[in-house]
């Protein structure tokens, strides 16, 4: 037993031991630990149903002393219990008293102050032996010890990692990596050497969930970009410390800039991530280089600049590389493949990291590739009047006949010189089956350029408000089919009113539209019109109807929010919920159940008020949250899964995430990201991103997944977006989902 360890142990020993009862030794976390059979292991059983319960979740350094968080109770009484803590011979105790509302559902009875967050020190940096126990105060039955381990406690000093010095392009260095400050929440700053002399300073405050899993701090990337000389430079980055500590230097590495635009850096993707069972995965790519083939590796790096990093070097052979992974524990990891290169050519030299990968393991487990193959248009196809139309927020429907009917957000068209031709605040197209992007669109001659029909009228609900034009923007649909061989196409269109100015929306909550499509008369470029069967469906405060799904009887639907969009917090994410109701009984507010948590089969399971309504939770526990207003779900036949697929913060992006579930309700896995190809593009100083993502289904095969998103800027002349549609590899499998 490793000494740091062993003297804690003993005092919890001590503390436990209950006449000469034998010891044994219980694995704790990884730590062995001596401990007597009058203190329960954490996850020991107790027959008699008296020991205290809980769970030790967060065990970490925390600049010059220990953070411990997680929950406890006692089952014989609903008060906040004392927990305490263990380490270098001494006794610390605090109360678990911190609101905990997902203790409170588990146990109900027994309220919901049960948890704790408590730092302790100051302590010596290096190693520490840590226990945290709850002794049983409250009745009879034996003490519980939550957990031990082994902490390095630091300094206090930024802590990071620089990850990449390449010549990224001819006269440049691009210089990325991670590092944050235990000190502060807030993001630090970081300098660029370039042969000792300063050549740039940024702040560390890129979205990097991967940091954000493994140390708490998800907004702490950087990457910028210098100019410099051609040829051989040392380039170094150093990271200012805020409050105890010092300055860190993250790194240093050697570049040679070239000044030709002559790019010989390895290029390459992986192909394929599938879980393989509990604990492993298969990883495949493709990998080139243009100076040869003779003697190209791929690095794969898991989970970089975390505390479990590591990495494995693969040949390339025909173009391949090909490993699988075992020894993952449960949840998410990265897999960051990056091309070694190969000696050989002038200008741009140096390994190139490719787009990283990722894999949730689980009982329902999740692999994808990472990097998007071609985007392609949801259009008219070349030739028809309204191919070049523009259109976001593209809804789909697969119908009983492998059609796909389609609807759209905001519909315009520019003229070369950007002068805006016409606009139409909703549209819908049809697409035969076999061809899911190619939209069979009317045209609307009555205008002064030809021009989509608008799919549903507003009526005037925006009177009298701050923002007074009215708009009904489609968020989701299902198709229902009925006995007379029909489709009835249920539309959730957002009530909104708009100002003059862009982002000036206001949310008044969810409306439903409704038409039937029938095979044999399918809308082939004629005019596809809805009817507004409920415009008080769901209010403002629980607009549901963000994304909806045909339950697996065929009848029952459901539909999901997010929260309401927030004009002073357009970027806010709130927790996402979902409601129920019979097909029959759609357009009736009252007839619409929510669910509260339990067993989704059952009814009581369901309530009538929304408020009462249960985050949908991850497997392990946390509240699956997303962006108000660019999130779906989809009963994806292809992989056997609901999948759900949003924008990630801040809406506005180069990516998307993927979560998947067996059921309406969930739980829904950690999310794995997909970069999506031409979403961060520059023109005339303005950096366009892509938004919206969506599930697409009718995409989806086996082995990829479908996704569709607008992309701000597909040309220059005029500056215009259009919707896009990619594929992805993308595995789910069930290893024991029920």
């Amino acid at each position: 037993m490793d000494e740091h360890v062993r003297g804690v142990a003993r005092t919890v020993r001590n503390r436990c031991a209950v006449g000469d009862r034998a010891r044994r030794v219980l694995a704790v976390l990884g730590v062995l630990a001596v401990v007597s059979t009058a203190c329960l292991a954490p996850n020991e059983w107790d027959p008699t149903g008296r020991a205290p319960i809980g769970n030790l979740e967060i065990v970490t350094d925390a600049a010059g002393g220990i953070r411990v968080r997680g929950w406890a109770l006692d089952p014989e009484s609903s008060a906040s219990i004392p927990v305490k803590v263990g380490v270098g011979g001494v006794v610390h105790t605090t109360t678990a008293d911190l609101e905990r509302a997902d203790v409170a559902r588990a146990y109900p009875g027994k309220g919901s102050r049960h948890g704790f967050d408590h730092t302790f020190g100051p302590l010596s940096t290096g190693l520490h032996g840590i226990c945290v126990w709850v002794e049983n105060t409250v009745g009879g039955g034996e003490d519980r010890l939550l957990g031990c381990d082994n902490i390095v406690v630091s300094d206090g000093s930024p802590r990071g990692n620089l990850e990449t010095a390449t010549a990224a392009a001819p006269l440049t260095v691009t210089a990325s990596g991670w590092v944050y400050d235990p000190n502060t929440p807030d993001p630090v700053d970081v300098v660029v050497t370039i042969d000792g002399e300063l050549a740039a300073r940024t702040t560390a405050d890129g979205r990097r969930p991967d940091v954000g899993a493994s140390h708490g701090r998800p907004n702490s990337g950087f990457h910028t970009e210098v100019t410099t000389l051609p040829g051989s430079h040392q380039v170094c980055v150093a990271a200012f410390n805020v409050g105890f500590g010092a300055p860190r230097l993250l790194g240093c590495r050697d570049v040679v800039v070239a000044d030709t635009e002559s790019d010989h850096r390895p290029t390459g993707h992986l192909v394929e991530v599938t879980p393989t069972g509990a604990d492993s995965v298969r990883v495949e790519g493709v990998a080139s280089d243009p100076d040869g083939v003779a003697g190209l590796q791929v690095r794969l790096t898991v989970d970089p600049g975390s505390a479990g990093e590591t990495s494995v070097l693969l040949d390339v052979a025909g173009g391949t590389f090909a490993t699988e992974l075992s020894g993952l524990s449960e949840g998410l990891h990265s897999l960051c493949p990056t091309g070694l290169d190969i000696d050989g050519g002038v200008g741009v030299r140096g390994e190139r990291d490719f787009v990283c990968g990722s894999v949730v393991l689980g009982e329902v487990a999740v692999g994808t590739g990472g990097a998007a193959g071609d985007a392609s248009w949801v259009a008219p196809p070349p030739g028809h009047e309204l191919r070049t139309t523009s259109r976001d927020a593209g809804v789909s429907v697969a119908l009983r006949d492998g059609s796909t009917m389609w609807f759209f957000g905001d519909t315009l068209q520019k003229d070369t010189a950007g002068d805006l031709e016409y606009f139409v605040n909703n549209s819908a197209a049809w697409a035969s089956a076999g061809a899911p992007t190619v939209t069979l669109d009317a045209v609307d001659p009555s205008g002064a350029a030809p021009a989509p029909y608008q799919f549903v009228d507003a009526p005037d609900f925006c009177s009298g408000g701050e923002y007074p034009n009215p708009a009904l923007w489609p968020e989701s649909a299902v198709a229902v089919p009925q006995a007379d061989g029909t489709d009835r196409i249920l539309v959730f269109m957002s009530k909104v009113c708009l100002g003059d100015e862009f982002l000036e929306i206001e949310g008044l909550g969810m409306a439903l539209v409704e038409l039937t499509y029938d095979p044999g008369d399918p809308p082939d470029e004629e005019r596809i019109v809805g009817t507004v069967t409920e415009l008080e469906l769901f209010g403002a405060e629980h607009p549901y109807g963000r994304a909806a799904v045909l339950g697996g009887d065929g009848s029952t639907i459901h539909t999901y929010e997010c929260g309401r969009f927030d004009p002073d917090d357009q970027a806010a994410w709130d927790s996402c919920t979902v409601g129920r109701v019979a097909f029959a009984q759609r357009a009736d507010p009252s007839a619409w159940r929510f669910y509260a948590g339990g067993d989704p089969e059952a009814d009581s399971s369901w309530v009538a008020d929304a408020d009462s309504a249960a985050p949908i939770e991850s497997p392990t526990g946390s509240e699956v949250t997303a962006p108000v207003a660019a999130f779906n779900i989809k009963a994806d036949a292809s992989h056997g899964a609901y999948v759900m697929v949003y924008s990630p913060w801040p809406g506005f992006t180069d990516r998307v995430e993927v979560r998947v579930a067996t059921t309406p309700v969930g739980p829904f896995t950690d999310p794995v990201t997909v970069v999506l190809p031409g979403c961060e593009e520059t023109t005339g100083g303005v950096t366009y991103l892509c938004y919206a993502g969506t599930a697409q289904p009718a995409l989806s095969e086996s082995g990829l997944l479908g996704i569709g998103y607008y992309d701000q800027l597909v040309t220059t002349s005029p500056l215009r977006g259009q919707y896009m549609t990619v594929t992805v590899p993308f595995s789910v499998v069930l290893t024991g989902a029920p």
